[in-house]
């Protein structure tokens, strides 16, 4: 039987600085040591993994200090962190007088970290002030900036006063998102480009006021998602992008991904990697063989809550992975991209389902095997945002996707 840490991940002879990372008990020593004698550490708790088996591990804590939480995260095998931005960001950090030691060390060997939030190694521009950002950007006026959503080493969503900052990790996803608002925003409402600093993997958009639509009661916005989708599928590819330059986003496209986000599952469910090689052979036996012409601008990532009612109109919040791709994509992602696998999350994605494709009336070719593609795509999520019951739920992701798959 393989041996696993308490979190139920399998220990990882190829990152042996997992054991560390993965084990809370463990690291509450480090997190109070770096925190100092200025509040007593009562609990660390684990709120996101990041884990590629063999090759890197980042994890997301949340730290109860008194009555308060705080936001770390720890990495390995990511590389040598750079000793000049480690300084840098220690530098900064102290001008922001934080009684915490900003960045420590965990191990001699395997270049393991601890960090404060705003710190992360992955995104240093989240340690800059917010005057420092705006600056960067071209904003002519900071204030103080909200975190909406992080994701460790990879993004984040600060609002400010009269915008949305996005960082992004990788420069290119950067260009990618502030591209695709260029091209949609003339034919689709959205949140406008407002400033660019791709090199620095920053936008800045539109800040829009309005309520967003709650995913969790989807089926009351079931109209407003189908006339959107029916609007993105509408138009025009030559029109929204005269270059041809969108990607796009088909079958073989999908099966790639889905082979890279299943392999985590396949090291932490051995029990369950026949299960999923085998259903990845009968998605690429089955793979739909649509003609490019039927390709349609796809939003590429929709879900309901990517939807903002504004005081005149429904707004698209982003289009990180504006392509061309068949409809049942969008459709199909708009059904499932909640799921993480609690008991009433199949029944709910299939009558969602239902009712999309009632609403929408045109025919999506390939609907059953995009939505088991879909369902495979979430089958990690119960791990990377770390669910109680993980391995439970990640079964019952595999088992929707297998039926679906089996038409």
């Amino acid at each position: 039987m393989t041996s696993e840490h308490a979190s139920g991940i399998p220990f990882d002879d190829g990152l042996p600085g997992a054991s560390l990372l993965l084990d809370v008990d463990k690291m509450r020593p480090h997190v109070q040591s770096s925190f100092g004698l200025f509040g007593r550490v009562s609990q660390v708790q684990i709120r996101q993994v990041d884990y590629q088996p063999h090759h890197s591990l980042r994890v997301h804590y949340l730290a109860e200090i008194g009555t308060y939480r705080h936001d770390l995260t720890a990495q390995i095998g990511f590389g040598p962190a750079d000793k000049t931005l480690v300084a840098a960001l220690k530098v900064q950090a102290k001008e922001r007088k934080s009684a915490r030691t900003p960045i420590i060390r965990l191990l001699t060997e395997g270049e393991a970290y601890l960090s404060w939030w705003p710190i992360d190694l992955g995104l240093p521009i989240l340690a800059r002030t917010d005057v420092e950002i705006a600056d960067l950007i071209g904003m002519d006026s900071a204030g103080p900036s909200v975190r909406l959503s992080w994701a460790p080493g990879r993004s984040a969503v600060l609002r400010f006063p009269q915008a949305v900052v996005k960082v992004y990790a990788d420069p290119t996803h950067a260009l990618k998102a502030a591209t695709a608002l260029k091209v949609i925003a003339d034919h689709v409402p959205t949140s406008r480009l407002l400033y660019r600093n791709v090199d620095e993997g920053l936008i800045g958009t539109e800040l829009l006021v309005g309520q967003s639509l709650d995913v969790r009661t989807g089926m009351d916005h079931v109209g407003a998602a189908v006339d959107m989708l029916q609007h993105i599928h509408g138009l025009d590819t030559a029109v929204v992008d005269p270059n041809a330059a969108l990607p796009v986003h088909d079958a073989s496209k999908y099966l790639d991904e889905l082979q890279q986000s299943t392999s985590v599952i396949a090291f932490c469910r051995p029990d369950l990697s026949e299960r999923i090689a085998a259903l990845l052979t009968t998605l690429r036996n089955s793979a739909p063989t649509d003609a490019a012409a039927t390709y349609v601008v796809s939003h590429g990532n929709f879900d309901i809550s990517q939807l903002i009612r504004t005081s005149d109109q429904t707004r698209v919040l982003a289009f990180d992975h504006l392509c061309r791709a068949p409809r049942a994509l969008d459709v199909a992602q708009c059904a499932v991209n909640q799921t993480l696998g609690h008991s009433a999350d199949h029944a709910k994605a299939v009558e969602l389902l239902g009712a999309l494709l009632s609403g929408y009336g045109a025919d999506v070719p390939g609907i059953e095997w995009y939505t088991a593609a879909a369902f495979l795509g979430r089958l990690a999520k119960p791990l990377t945002q770390y669910q109680r019951e993980w391995s439970a739920r990640v079964e019952a992701i595999l088992n929707a996707a297998e039926v679906f798959a089996a038409g």
